[in-house]
């Protein structure tokens, strides 16, 4: 299945007002467009908000990357050796494509 989503670079940007602290990941920048907004909006909650935004804003790095490791491991003895380790690592991209949920 072919990728839907938003190809990257993303980048994390803190976009904080009186009522929430808002980070915000995007593609290029905010006049770009926003892929999502993860707020803190509890003064007393420890939510790491700052950590999940950066976390998303890599999210396309981590893919590309996972699938060109996957790629190494299917031309070498790698799957062989790690089959377990291979399928977590396809069942993951699975699920970032949305091909299944779990």
């Amino acid at each position: 299945m072919a990728e839907k989503f938003t190809k990257g670079p993303w980048k994390a940007l803190t976009n904080g007002n009186a009522y929430n602290s808002e980070t915000v990941a995007t593609f290029k920048d905010a006049a770009d467009g926003w892929i999502c907004s993860v707020y803190d909006d509890c003064d007393t909650c420890a939510l790491p908000d700052d950590a999940n935004a950066n976390l998303i804003a890599a999210a396309p790095e981590l893919y590309e990357a996972l699938n060109k490791l996957l790629a190494v491991a299917e031309m070498t003895t790698f799957s062989d050796s790690y089959p377990a380790e291979c399928e977590f690592a396809n069942e993951a991209l699975k699920r970032a494509r949305g091909e299944q949920h779990g």
